[in-house]
């Protein structure tokens, strides 16, 4: 079994099958048992979570809470983009049925979704969770989302899609969503979470790098024009990862540039079906945004700017249970 420690979280991989066969199959009638699969992977994962370096985050409830249940109770109130209220009968079923221990109080659960170290525990846990494909994936893309807050006032725009009007919301009035994730499995690799604002171009580095230091081989990179840069190409060609990152029409070629960033540069504009047999695969990322939006909804509950933050990782972290839950059999 492989292991990931970091910023005081230590987890065990769950023996999965997948990584024997070295293929990844989806389980039949996957989306009939899903919420059950979500359910049982949520309990194995977080059972092979050590917190105990933690406990000095846990200085929240009387006695304190339990940051397992802590963790457990966020994230199925989050699956079902459900208030403490409406989860509150589930969560007392769960209970009952071993998977929690104690239901927090609402007072705490909210205190908790407003820690700083919160965010650092979900993006490790995102991490760790990815790493059941660790031995079947090589191809990454990177992307990101904005999400809005549900009730947005002032400074609206509309557009018009088959022929119906959509809200939508400046930059100022969102949070984004940065992740890196793989072609095969769709699982997420890395998540980081930044102002509506903030240029995908910052954060490249981070989920490019995150997942190669997890052990992750990888060998293509896919994404868009907001990641073509000079530094993503020698960052890429450092390790020997073949960028396939989207050219403007107007691109130019300077002196300062990678031989990679010149090798994709006239592949580009000079062999067009031969970059498009691998950078059409980019579009899976955006089948990933499509299904957290569709499961979890496409804006956030949250108030500030932390809790926002913690509710996007939130979605990814059961995004990825969910798809660990696809395809192993429990």
């Amino acid at each position: 079994m492989r292991c990931l420690s970091g910023e005081g979280v230590v987890i065990e991989l769950l023996p999965l099958k997948l990584q024997e066969e070295k293929k990844i199959e989806i389980k039949k009638n996957h989306l009939e048992t899903e919420k059950i699969d979500f359910l049982k992977i949520l309990y194995l994962f977080i059972k092979n979570v050590s917190f105990e370096e933690f406990e000095g985050v846990q200085f929240y409830g009387r006695p304190k809470a339990n940051l397992e249940d802590i963790i457990k109770c966020l994230l199925i109130m989050n699956y079902h983009s459900w208030s403490y209220r409406r989860s509150f009968s589930d969560l007392e079923l769960l209970k009952e049925q071993g998977i929690l221990e104690n239901i927090p109080k609402r007072a705490t659960l909210n205190k908790y979704m407003n820690e700083p170290i919160m965010i650092k525990i979900l993006e490790k846990l995102i991490e760790v969770s990815s790493l059941s494909f660790v031995d079947v994936e090589d191809t990454l893309i990177l992307d990101s989302t904005q999400f809005f807050d549900k009730i947005i006032v002032g400074g609206t725009k509309y557009k018009t899609y088959h022929g119906r009007n959509f809200k939508i919301p400046p930059l100022t009035k969102t949070r984004k969503l940065h992740i890196s994730a793989f072609k095969n499995s769709k699982i997420i690799a890395c998540a980081k979470t930044s102002i509506g604002t903030l240029h995908d171009h910052n954060l490249s580095k981070e989920l490019i790098e995150t997942p190669i230091k997890n052990g992750f081989r990888v060998k293509t990179l896919l994404a868009d024009s907001a990641y073509n840069s000079k530094d993503n190409f020698c960052l890429c060609q450092d390790y020997g990862i073949k960028a396939f990152l989207d050219f403007k029409k107007n691109a130019v070629i300077g002196r300062g540039h990678s031989n990679l960033r010149r090798e994709q540069f006239k592949l580009y504009f000079e062999h067009k079906e031969i970059w498009h047999e691998e950078y059409r695969f980019r579009v899976i990322v955006e089948m990933i945004f499509g299904s957290i939006k569709k499961k979890g909804k496409s804006y956030l509950r949250s108030r500030n700017e932390i809790s926002k933050d913690n509710e996007m990782l939130l979605k990814a972290l059961w995004y990825n249970l969910c798809i660990i839950g696809k395809h192993v059999d429990n």
